[in-house]
């Protein structure tokens, strides 16, 4: 079940980029080799079922670089598809310093504690990095592991 506010994860957040700027670019980026159309389908569903989506810096950073590993002018199509999202959604500020403070920031890293701290106010994690995942239920928080979801669809 999808609470009313989610968090995605990096790699989710390029894939929602270059899906929502059109599903065939999905083959193209160098990035999404391991995603297809329905993976992409299937994260629109995923965020159309929840109240809202929450971006925090630490991953819009992320994104917006790798969101750029395609050739013009798709770079540039997929760039302003991600400007319009992040205007689009709240952005929600966790610092630097907090996230580092986290128990988990060591084994993995600052983008994915801060996600963590995202998830101690309510968000669910929508993630594909399994640590994270394990990470964030260990905790007590919502997260929803997007390949297993994926596994599930296929079946």
């Amino acid at each position: 079940m999808v609470h009313s506010v989610v968090a995605l994860d990096t790699n989710l957040a390029v894939l929602l980029a270059v899906g929502a700027t059109d599903p065939d670019h999905i083959a193209r980026h160098k990035r999404l080799r391991i995603y297809d159309k329905a993976a992409f389908h299937l994260l629109d569903a995923l965020l159309g079922a929840a109240d809202s989506l929450v971006w925090c810096p630490h991953v819009l950073a992320e994104t917006s670089n790798l969101a750029r590993y395609i050739n013009d002018p798709i770079r540039t199509e997929v760039s302003r598809t991600l400007a319009l999202l992040i205007e689009k959604h709240r952005e929600c500020e966790v610092t630097s310093a907090d996230a580092a403070s986290h128990p988990a920031y060591v084994r993995l890293g600052l983008t994915d504690s801060v996600l963590l701290k995202l998830a101690e106010t309510g968000a669910t994690l929508v993630t594909d990095d399994l640590d994270l995942h394990l990470a964030a239920i260990r905790s007590g928080h919502a997260s929803i592991n997007f390949n297993e979801l994926r596994d599930q669809a296929l079946q």
